[in-house]
C-alpha cells in the first residue's frame, strides 16, 4: 500500500479575491520533489500538489480534503502572507490526526523560524528554502522508521545547532517536472505578448540566487534564495524547454531572479537555444544595469518577446536610499538605455515601479511617472513598498506589529505600514493616479492596441482581467488632488 503525501503552497489560502491581476509560477520546488517521487519511487508514494494560488480553496475545505486521506506527510510552504490561515490549517490537521508528519518551509519560515519552531506550533520541523533534497531524505526517513518522534527530535536538534540538516540540492541534480496540459492552465500568462495565437505558458528554473543587496528585497518577493547562486546546465535547460514544447507550451518564463546575473551563462543559454533551433518565446526578468546591445540582441534572437524590468523609482533619491545599484547617479540613464534597446528590436516591456518607499513623497512619485512616459514601456505595475520579514525595515517595527496585520501585508494591497511621507489614503490614490497617468493617454492606447490587439482576441480572459481591473479599479477612482496628498506632518 502506498503512502500518501500532500505538498501544499499555502498563500493566499482564505482569499477569495484579490483585485489586482497577479501572475503566479508553480511552486518549482514541490514540481521538482514530486517528478523526483513518480520517476524513482512510483510504487511507494502518491503525491499530491496543492496550489492555493491558483485553487483558492479555505481553511475548511482544504482540511477536509487533507485529513480524508490521512497522509503519512504533508510539506507546508508558508508565506508571512496569509500565515495566520496557513498555521490555523496545519494545527486543525494536527488536532484531528496527531500522526500526521507536518514539515514547513518557504518564505515566512526562512523568515521568522522561531514562529514555527515554538512548543505550541503544529509544525513538526522546519526545512530551508529550495529543500528539494531534505524533502527526499525526510520522506525516505519516515517511511523507513515509521517512527514520526525520532525524526523529528533529530532535525529540530540539528536546527537548533545551527546545522542544515542535509546539502541543498543542486539543479542539476533534480529531475525536470512533468506538466500536464490541465496543470499548464492552471499557471496563464497574465502579460501581453507578440504571440498571434492562444498563449500556453511553461517555467524554468536557469539559475537561483542574487548577487545584489537592494535592501527593500526579502524572499517573500524573490522566486529563490540560493547563496551563493546556483545554475543550471545549460544543455539540461533546453532539454526542459524542448519537454515543454512537446507538452503544447508556446511561451516559456524564466523564473529567475536576476536573468543577467552571469552574462557568460546568459549568452550559453541563448546559444544552445539558437543552435538547437528550438523556435519558442520567452519571457525573462534581468537586471537594468545587467543589459547592453550585446545581450538584448542575442536574446532577440534566441526568442525573447518580454522583458520585466524592475525600474522602482523615477527619483534618483530614492533609489540611492533603496541601495538599488552602485550609481544610482546613472540609474536613470541605463533605464533610458535599457528600454530604448529593447523597443529599437521589437521585444516587448514591462516596468516595475514602486510607490510609498521610506520618506518619499508625491514629488518623487511624480519623477517616476514621468521616467515611465519617457521610456514609455508596452505596460507597467505599480506595487507599494512594503517592509516584509527579512528585510531591515521589519526588524525595526516589527514589535509594533501584531500578527495580523503582517498577515495582510501585500505589496499590491493597501500599505499596512506606510513609511513614506504622503498618509495611507494618498498613497493608495496615488498608485491608481500612477496607472490613469501612464495608461489613460490616446496615443498609448492606440499604439497597445495595434500591437496586442490579437494577442487579446485569442487570449480574451487577459483582456478582460486588465480591463475589469482598469476600468473598476482606476478609472473609478477619484485622482489625487494637491490637497489630498499633503506630506505627513
Amino acid at each position: 500500500m502506498k503512502d500518501d503525501i500532500f505538498f501544499i503552497r499555502t498563500d493566499f489560502l482564505n482569499v477569495k479575491y484579490f483585485s489586482h491581476p497577479l501572475h503566479f509560477p508553480p511552486p518549482i520546488v514541490f514540481n521538482f520533489v514530486k517528478s523526483f517521487l513518480d520517476s524513482f519511487y512510483n510504487k511507494e508514494f502518491n503525491s499530491e500538489v496543492i496550489d492555493c494560488c491558483v485553487e483558492r480553496l479555505d481553511v475548511v475545505q482544504l482540511s477536509s480534503k487533507v485529513l480524508k486521506l490521512a497522509p503519512m506527510l504533508i510539506v507546508m510552504s508558508f508565506a508571512s502572507f496569509s500565515s495566520k490561515s496557513s498555521i490555523e490549517l496545519a494545527a486543525i490537521i494536527k488536532r484531528n490526526n496527531k500522526r500526521i508528519f507536518i514539515a514547513g518551509t518557504g518564505h515566512d519560515v526562512a523568515s521568522r523560524a522561531y514562529k514555527y519552531v515554538d512548543s505550541d506550533s503544529p509544525i513538526d520541523i522546519i526545512l530551508p528554502e529550495e529543500s528539494e533534497q531534505q524533502i527526499i531524505d525526510l520522506i525516505i526517513a519516515l517511511q523507513k522508521f515509521k517512527n514520526n518522534e525520532k525524526s523529528r527530535n533529530f532535525t529540530r536538534d540539528k536546527f537548533y545547532r545551527r546545522e542544515r540538516v542535509l546539502n541543498a540540492a543542486k539543479l542539476d541534480d533534480m529531475p525536470f517536472p512533468v506538466y500536464s496540459k490541465i496543470e499548464l492552465k492552471k499557471y496563464n500568462c497574465i502579460y501581453p505578448v507578440t504571440l498571434r495565437t492562444k498563449v500556453t505558458c511553461g517555467y524554468v528554473v536557469s539559475s537561483r540566487g542574487c548577487r545584489h543587496k537592494c535592501i527593500f528585497c526579502t524572499l517573500v518577493t524573490r522566486k529563490s534564495n540560493s547563496n551563493p547562486p546556483q545554475f543550471r546546465n545549460p544543455s539540461l535547460l533546453a532539454e526542459d524547454i524542448l519537454k515543454l514544447k512537446k507538452a503544447g507550451v508556446n511561451l516559456v518564463f524564466f523564473m529567475d531572479d536576476d536573468f543577467a546575473m552571469s552574462r557568460t551563462h546568459l549568452l550559453t543559454i541563448c546559444n544552445e537555444i539558437i543552435e538547437r533551433k528550438i523556435n519558442i518565446k520567452w519571457v525573462a526578468s534581468p537586471r537594468i544595469d545587467e543589459l547592453d546591445s550585446e545581450i538584448i540582441e542575442i536574446m532577440k534572437r534566441a526568442g525573447c518577446v518580454l522583458l520585466l524590468l524592475s525600474v522602482e523609482s523615477g527619483s534618483g533619491r530614492i533609489i540611492e536610499l533603496l541601495n538599488k545599484t552602485m550609481k544610482p547617479e546613472k540609474w536613470l540613464q541605463r533605464v533610458e538605455g535599457a528600454f530604448r534597446m529593447a523597443r529599437k528590436l521589437n521585444i516587448g516591456t514591462c516596468a516595475l515601479f514602486i510607490v510609498g518607499s521610506p520618506t518619499e513623497s508625491r514629488a518623487d512619485v511624480e519623477e517616476s511617472i514621468k521616467v515611465a512616459k519617457i521610456i514609455n514601456p508596452d505596460f507597467i505595475k505599480v506595487h507599494f513598498f512594503t517592509p516584509y520579514p527579512g528585510t531591515i525595515f521589519f526588524e525595526q517595527i516589527k514589535e509594533r506589529l501584531p500578527e495580523e496585520m503582517i498577515s495582510n501585508m501585500h505589496h499590491y494591497l493597501p500599505p499596512v505600514v506606510n513609511l513614506s511621507n504622503m498618509d495611507t489614503d494618498a498613497l493608495r490614490r496615488m498608485q491608481i493616479y500612477f496607472y490613469k497617468k501612464f495608461i489613460y493617454r490616446p496615443r498609448y492606447i492606440i499604439f497597445h492596441f495595434f500591437k496586442y490587439g490579437l494577442f487579446y482576441l485569442f487570449n480574451m480572459e487577459v483582456f478582460i482581467l486588465f480591463v475589469k481591473y482598469l476600468f473598476l479599479q482606476v478609472f473609478n477612482s477619484s485622482s489625487p488632488r494637491k490637497q489630498n496628498c499633503a506630506e505627513k506632518p
